[in-house]
């Protein structure tokens, strides 16, 4: 089943009030709101709406929104699995020894991003998202799963929590990633570094 609820009681300005959001897949009308929030929290270009319409016909590709009872979009994350040697090409930076070691088996995935609006994050939509397209994968029997973290250059924040409560194991914390491992493209830019990327990305594995 596609569809998730959670709700969650909330105190503003001494009333007590449900809010609740939804998680199901994306459909086509959901892309500019998609694109939007991508854009806002991690700082992405607008040309990523390309990417979500091809991968939105993809069979071995989950993308998967959060939408309020409001009919906001609030989240988004994805998945996709493949053969070895299409996920290993996801690292075309690292080293063969470094990449040998991410992908162990032959049939792998991959978690894609994962957003939430300020506004809504710490109530739950992430682990939603996250437990949802986990329990696709394994659906589709798929041996393991890579997950790139992006860990901020200005904070040192990262999305790490959600990976290690899952049983992931961070294998590798790499520099420079979106700069230098992974070049961004010139239209793209960090919002933490600007224009040139210098954050770090931990990259994780499941299982352990």
């Amino acid at each position: 089943e596609d569809l998730a609820r959670s709700y969650e009681t909330m105190r503003d300005k001494g009333h007590e009030g449900i809010m609740c959001f939804m998680v199901r897949t994306l459909e086509e009308k959901d892309i500019p709101a998609v694109v939007e929030l991508l854009n806002d929290e991690l700082g992405f270009a607008p040309r990523r709406a390309r990417g979500l319409r091809s991968r939105l016909m993809s069979e071995s590709d989950l993308l998967l929104v959060a939408e309020n009872d409001a009919g906001e979009i609030i989240g988004f994350a994805g998945a996709g699995y493949g053969s070895r040697e299409k996920i290993s090409k996801l690292f075309p930076g690292l080293d063969a020894e470094a990449t040998a070691k991410l992908v162990t088996v032959g049939k792998a995935a991959t978690l894609r991003l994962l957003a939430v609006r300020r506004a809504w994050q710490r109530r739950g939509v992430g682990s939603q998202l996250h437990d949802r397209r986990m329990e696709w994968l394994a659906e589709r029997h798929v041996e393991q799963t890579i997950c790139i973290a992006w860990e901020r250059s200005d904070t040192g924040a990262a999305a790490g929590r959600l990976l290690e409560e899952g049983g992931f194991k961070l294998l590798l914390r790499v520099p420079n990633f979106w700069g230098d491992v992974v070049p961004s493209n010139p239209s793209e830019y960090c919002p933490a570094c600007g224009e040139v990327c210098r954050c770090f990305a931990q990259i994780w594995r499941w299982p352990n």
